[in-house]
């Protein structure tokens, strides 16, 4: 199932983009400042867009690390000439795509615009559905990669400038970790627990704090009793792996309770960096600080207010829109909201003493940054009231 909560979400919603050799030609300006906008996905899910207008039309563009080539939907690309076609390894399967020339790309504030960008050509709805905004693409390493791109996650900028040539000391509090280039994807190494380290995929376009790629789960599974967690769904129960890990450092930089999921089953495989790599680690584990990601030098430089902090835990609920409300679609086990007595099933009609957000989208925005918030669900013709504090409630991996 499609969960918020541990970053799934981009696995099972957007495409798993492998397009091996797909690249893009031409200029993006550097001393550009793109203002971002954070897009909330779950409890601590997000991804980060910028505004851009193409033509006639404006709406939201994701910054993706992850991504080999920039993506357009079918409905920017509808003019746009085809000059290749390519093959790329989507949630549902391989693909054959159109890649297209995307005409100049305006931001907001009086940035330069972007000029000659190549992209292939990707049904985006999951996307739209997944944030309730407007997307209309996905801006990859052509962006990113020929210079130095510093993701602002407090003040919510973009700042793309040359590298330079001259090597330079981090400021106070910054901390340096050595990045490495996978099918033009950075990488770098993380330690997960005392003596156990891995190579990870460092993707702003995954909304979750970090992920384990089926090899690495299926063999961290067989040699640690992991409990096997039940979630329940209305109609039903499935089966998945969640963990936490009670530390994850990259390099000085460390995070505490990190909210992990585990793919398991032969399913999960996609061939690629996905079998060479333990797993990715996502916006999450930043959110609040500054990481700059220079290629050139082969680096990230992390800036956090709250390095070596726990992240926030969560609530411990899915919800699903359906006739213009949220009903709660899942619950997970030992959380907040199980312990409340929450079930599926149950109609979410406040949030304080508001009427109940609309959207998941809405509802994860109106509920970030909040350790503590008062719900009424209305079950059987009844109103229930319950206050829920945050807490991380996954078992730890190790």
């Amino acid at each position: 199932m499609k969960s918020d909560f541990t970053g799934l979400n981009r696995r099972q919603a957007l495409v798993a983009l492998a397009a091996a050799g797909v690249t893009a030609r031409g200029q993006a300006q550097a001393g550009s400042v793109l203002p971002l906008r954070r897009l909330h996905t779950g409890d601590v899910g997000i991804l980060v867009a910028t505004r851009l207008t193409m033509g006639p039309s404006a709406g939201w563009w994701l910054l993706d690390s992850g991504a080999t080539s920039h993506l357009v939907d079918p409905a920017q690309a509808a003019n746009l000439a085809t000059e290749s076609r390519a093959t790329v390894a989507l949630a549902g399967g391989a693909s054959e795509v159109r890649r297209v020339l995307l005409a100049p790309l305006q931001a907001e504030g009086g940035a330069a615009a972007l000029t000659g960008q190549r992209a292939l050509v990707v049904d985006l709805a999951p996307l739209r559905e997944a944030t309730g905004e407007d997307i209309h693409g996905v801006l990859g390493m052509p962006l990113l990669a020929a210079r130095r791109a510093s993701f602002d996650l407090d003040r919510l900028e973009l700042r793309l400038t040359e590298s330079g040539d001259a090597a330079d000391s981090p400021p106070p509090g910054a901390i340096d970790v050595a990045l490495r280039l996978d099918a033009g994807l950075p990488t770098l190494e993380a330690s997960i627990a005392e003596g156990r380290r891995g190579r990870f995929l460092l993707d702003t376009g995954f909304a979750g704090a970090a992920v384990l790629f089926a090899g690495t789960a299926e063999k961290l599974a067989r040699e640690r009793a992991l409990p096997q967690l039940t979630l329940r769904e209305l109609g039903g129960s499935v089966s998945a792996r969640y963990a936490r890990l009670s530390q994850l450092a990259l390099g000085a930089y460390t995070r505490r309770d990190v909210p992990l999921a585990l793919e398991v089953g032969g399913a999960a495989r996609r061939g690629g960096h996905f079998e060479r790599l333990d797993g990715a680690l996502g916006l999450a584990l930043f959110d609040g600080g500054v990481l700059t990601l220079d290629l050139p030098r082969r680096r990230l430089r992390v800036q956090h207010p709250r390095a070596a902090s726990a992240l926030p835990g969560g609530f411990g609920f899915l919800p699903r829109q359906a006739d213009g409300a949220l009903v709660i679609a899942s619950v997970f086990d030992a959380s907040p909201a199980a312990e409340a007595g929450w079930r599926p099933g149950d109609r979410w009609v406040m949030l304080d003493a508001a009427e109940a957000p609309r959207t998941p989208a809405d509802a994860w925005r109106r509920l970030y940054g909040r350790d503590e918030a008062r719900f009424g669900l209305e079950r059987d013709g009844a109103t229930i009231h319950t206050t829920l504090r945050r807490a991380s409630f996954f078992p730890p991996l190790f």
